[in-house]
């Protein structure tokens, strides 16, 4: 029987790893994963574990955006319902809105239902975005730290799609850090050479079937990369803050508009600029309009 370490009340305390496990100090918890992944290779018969990593992306409702310095009673409330739903589970509580844990993988999805209804169901649940990055352990495993780091990879790999809670791991995932290194070198010249455009789609009026007005939709065809999904590139954008430059690009293109549909006697009386708030802070398309 193994001993861990764990801090309750400010107070560190020793326990057994297979009794009752309060949020464990990192190490503990690695300990533990170690001991998992080496039964892995020598029990074929052990049960199948799982790393997993999650955080939590609060936004601001004013600019519907993320928040940056988190409000320390929201991040208090979401530990009470970690601690809550996983006081059996080998889990560390890594910084006031990241966690990592081990566990069975047997079940563990409807352990991250149950976390992200409660995050749901909280006073601000609408403003809580779960995150969680899942990676399945096997015998061909080196090192759980690796591990450790593709939980996080997996984790990284939905954070700009707010339709998805949760993500396993798959082969090929750790190249996304390389592909938003690209985005981040090359949107500059993407956009000078044409390589990011602006696509109309017709907006119709159901009664008399006419365009009343078009939306503005960029597409980036890459020579390199070839075509690469606004999810990605707008993420890897708005991750860093650079999400402005394909905003004023747009405007530029619908505000001179030259050989398009919005030229000459049809070009707009106004032109509205929406930004979708189910995809979370950056200008996803412009509502051009005629009427």
């Amino acid at each position: 029987m193994n001993e861990y370490n764990v801090i309750e009340n400010g107070n560190k305390k020793t326990g057994s790893w297979y009794g009752f496990t309060p949020l464990s100090v990192v190490g503990d918890v690695l300990a533990y994963a170690e001991d998992v992944l080496g039964k892995i290779k020598t029990d074929f018969d052990f049960p199948k574990h799982s790393l997993v990593y999650f955080d939590f992306t609060i936004f601001d409702p004013s600019t519907d955006s993320q928040v940056t310095n988190q409000d320390s009673k929201t991040m208090e409330d979401l530990f009470s319902v970690v601690r809550d739903l996983f006081k059996d589970e080998h889990i560390s509580r890594l910084s006031e809105d990241k966690y990592f844990f081990c566990s069975e993988t047997f079940g563990l999805i409807e352990k991250l239902e149950n976390l992200n209804t409660a995050v749901l169901s909280g006073e601000k649940g609408e403003l809580i975005q779960l995150n969680a990055g899942i990676y399945n352990m096997s015998t061909d495993d080196i090192a759980v730290m690796i591990d450790c780091d593709l939980a996080k990879i997996a984790c990284d790999h939905i954070r700009d799609d707010p339709d998805r809670f949760y993500c396993v791991y798959k082969p090929g995932f750790d190249k996304t850090d390389a592909l938003e290194a690209y985005i981040l070198e090359n949107v500059d010249s993407a956009l000078a050479s044409g390589n990011i455009e602006v696509y109309y789609q017709p907006i119709i009026r159901t009664l008399s079937g006419r365009v009343a007005g078009v939306e503005a939709l960029a597409r980036w065809i890459d020579p390199v990369k070839g075509v690469i999904l606004p999810l990605r590139f707008i993420g890897a954008l708005e991750n860093n803050g650079l999400s402005y430059k394909v905003d004023e690009y747009i405007v530029s293109k619908v505000t001179y508009p030259s050989g398009t549909v919005l030229a000459g006697e049809n070009r707009p009386r106004w032109i509205r600029v929406t930004k979708k708030k189910k995809e979370r802070g950056f200008l996803s398309f412009i509502s051009v309009s005629s009427i």
